[in-house]
């Protein structure tokens, strides 16, 4: 009976480590929780955690609960082992007293004395059976408890886990919603900067236009100058061919001389040939003006058409493709057509410097006839003075 006594209180005080370990285990658990819990409220400052946190702090509260019942408990269980312990210390006191009675006083009650120790006995016995059951319900009910809380742990981590990464999807939506906002806000500002540079396009091929019709009268005016020019050349060849034919007269007489009216003619003639130059001197120089104007603006537009491909250099996005080959091609057409009127105004200029030269060559030509003109006039009229009789008209 006393090996049994002992050995069932060696169990009870192996399963009592046994739940004190547990107990441990669970306490270290809390804490861990409770150190992740204020990680996690420290290091994470959004408002969507606060469910989760509410949840840990539901399972905080539940493993507090179950501790707290589990330290009752264990507290029962250790009333109940010093109650055994006293109970052994009674029956190892009452043997000694038995040893140290007269053996003589033995009797009926001895034997009822045994008798109500091994009922004593029994009863403990029955005690420490139940204890034991208690303690076995107890570990399943740890063990339960313990799988509840991992699972809502992981739960809790795997709600955790779903909210960070729909945090996560969010903030790509935004990301990407901006980004295509702004995508389309810069697609509207190119599509802007693309009609204004094809409306500027068009103003500025209104102005070539222009500026070839200009160039065509220009050059029409050169024809014309061209024309008065040989005209004004068949007017010194006539004027030639008057003084030869006043040289002629001169040499046969003053009489043929003073019949003839070619002076007077000849004099009105040398007058408007030199207003015929001083007309040709200033068509020329409007010219020489207007072809300077001309390159002035053909430079001007070909700045603009360089800030226009300029504007053009960006990448676009791919639907603008054919949009840009169009504008590139019409700045192409452009750009050559500039590069035809620039070699026009060149042309232009040649034929004016050559104009310009003839018009001095010209000059030159007529101021010679009038130097020519006014000396055979001194001699006419030396000659009309020296013979008498003859009338000049």
């Amino acid at each position: 009976m006393k090996a049994f006594l002992g050995l069932g209180v060696r169990d009870f005080e192996t399963a009592i480590a046994e739940r004190d370990s547990v107990i441990g285990d669970l306490q270290a658990q809390l804490r861990a929780l409770q150190d992740a819990d204020q990680r996690d409220f420290l290091n994470d400052n959004s408002d969507q955690l606060g469910v989760v946190i509410h949840a840990k702090n539901e399972v905080i509260q539940e493993l507090r609960a179950e501790l707290l019942a589990e330290e009752a408990v264990a507290r029962n269980v250790n009333g109940s082992s010093h109650s055994l312990r006293t109970c052994r210390a009674d029956v190892h006191a009452e043997q000694t007293s038995e040893r140290n009675s007269d053996v003589a006083s033995t009797g009926p009650a001895l034997v009822r004395e045994v008798q109500s120790l091994q009922y004593s006995l029994e009863d403990k016995e029955a005690y420490l059976e139940a204890l034991e059951r208690q303690v076995q319900l107890h570990k399943a009910e740890s063990e339960r408890v313990n799988s509840q809380a991992a699972a809502k742990v992981e739960l809790c981590m795997e709600v955790q886990s779903l909210q960070t990464t729909l945090a996560e999807r969010d903030a790509r939506v935004q990301t990407q919603e901006q980004q295509a906002a702004s995508q389309s806000q810069e697609v509207a500002r190119l599509q802007a900067r693309l009609a204004a540079q094809e409306q500027t396009l068009k103003h500025r091929a209104v102005q070539l236009a222009e500026r070839e019709d200009a160039i065509d009268q220009a050059s029409k005016a050169v024809g014309e100058r061209e024309a008065e020019t040989v005209f004004q050349r068949h007017a010194l060849a006539t004027r030639k061919s008057e003084l030869l034919q006043l040289e002629r007269m001169l040499s046969r007489g003053p009489e043929d001389l003073g019949r003839s009216r070619s002076f007077s003619s000849f004099s009105d003639r040398d007058g408007g040939l030199q207003d015929a130059v001083e007309e040709s001197k200033r068509s020329a120089e409007a010219m020489r003006a207007e072809r300077d104007r001309a390159l002035e603006e053909a430079a001007s537009l070909a700045k603009e058409l360089a800030s226009a491909q300029a504007a053009l250099l960006p990448s676009r996005p791919a639907g603008w493709q054919e949009e840009r080959a169009g504008l590139e091609a019409t700045i192409s057409t452009l750009t050559q057509t500039m590069d035809q009127i620039v070699e026009s105004l060149e042309q232009a200029q040649a034929e004016s410097d050559s104009m310009r030269l003839r018009a001095r060559g010209l000059e030159a030509q007529v101021s010679e006839l009038q130097t020519e003109v006014a000396n055979r006039n001194d001699r006419i009229e030396a000659l009309l003075s020296q013979t008498p009789g003859v009338a000049c008209s």
